[in-house]
């Protein structure tokens, strides 16, 4: 029987329909900079690591804009966990298709 860990994390995708993209072409300012680029399911994204409210440990997170302009964010409430955790969280994300894979170009 395989074994899970005790406590796993929470995964989660969203997407967000004609999001306002014009933002994602500017060059980097207070508010954008800690987001940094990345690929993650063979898809360029950017990435950032957040706490969560309420000193409920880290967050990480994944963006894809694709051409159509949905913005699809991935989420991970591992940001605190093991080394073997994310990755197998990791692992489960790689398996990501949005129903448009082209990404969003400036």
């Amino acid at each position: 029987m395989p074994r899970f860990p005790t406590r796993h994390a929470q995964l989660s995708v969203s997407a967000l329909e004609k999001t306002d993209v014009s933002g994602s072409c500017r060059a980097p300012n207070s508010q954008t900079q800690s987001f940094q680029p990345t690929t993650l399911a063979g898809l360029p994204m950017r990435y950032l690591l957040v706490p969560y409210p309420n000193g409920g440990g880290l967050v990480r997170w994944w963006v894809f804009l694709n051409a159509q302009q949905t913005a699809y964010t991935l989420r991970a409430f591992d940001g605190g966990a093991s080394a073997a955790i994310q990755a197998h969280d990791d692992a489960i994300l790689a398996t990501f298709r949005p129903d448009n894979a082209t990404p969003w170009r400036c």
